[in-house]
């Protein structure tokens, strides 16, 4: 039967259960995806006995911020963040502290430039200093937001109040789609350190970020 999977038309083998669903759609690790099935969102402890029947309209992504490989354009080398949105993570940092805050970017892709146009500040559901997990129903609203304004998903952010802005190894384990890149915000020293890095593979490496100068008043 056909369904409608993260905007596209994909078949599976009949009326099938969540679990079943991600699996047939070959969803790594479905410990950490997010599912949406027909704009509401479903528990993760009810994926076994949730059934997904033709034309439903599922949304998935990762909890960690990335979305299942090939829903979203790949992204370049090279992040373009306009101060007044490296400042808007920064803020957002310094305003969950002590805990870690997180959030997601959108802009456009251009060639080898991804050009941040929006920064979305996001509750970290995990109230910690060390981790995070976004909450899914606001990062729903969000998608819906970029889509709506023609954007697409750049990437994540969080803050590690007081290590260094590198990924930690939960960070390298959790980063489950290539394309995107992860923005951590340190507030080890002041002024805070702030470092975009594209993960793959398992490796860290850190991507060149350009911050325009402000237009003059």
């Amino acid at each position: 039967m056909t369904i409608t999977a993260n905007g596209k038309p994909v078949e599976v083998s009949g009326e099938v259960s969540v679990t079943r669903m991600l699996e047939e759609l070959k969803i790594s690790d479905p410990l950490y995806v997010t599912v949406q099935l027909n704009e509401e969102l479903v528990p993760r402890s009810d994926f076994d006995t949730v059934m997904v029947q033709a034309g439903a309209v599922v949304e998935f992504f990762y909890i960690y911020g990335g979305r299942h490989r090939g829903g979203w354009d790949r992204a370049g080398p090279m992040l373009i963040l306009p101060p007044e949105h490296r400042e808007a993570m920064i803020l957002h940092g310094r305003q969950g502290l002590p805990n870690e805050s997180c959030g997601l970017i959108a802009g456009e892709v251009r060639g080898e430039e991804k050009t941040v146009r929006a920064v979305y500040g996001l509750t970290n559901t995990d109230r910690s200093a060390e981790h995070f997990s976004m909450d899914p129903t606001e990062q729903f609203r969000v998608i819906k937001d970029i889509r709506n304004r023609g954007w697409v998903l750049l990437g994540n952010f969080h803050s590690h109040p007081a290590t260094p802005a590198r990924p930690s190894a939960e960070d390298i384990r959790l980063a489950f789609d290539p394309s995107l890149c992860y923005v951590i915000i340190s507030f080890q020293r002041d002024p805070p350190e702030l470092k975009s890095f594209l993960i793959r593979q398992g490796q860290a490496e850190e991507e060149a970020i350009s911050v325009p100068a402000a237009p003059e008043v």
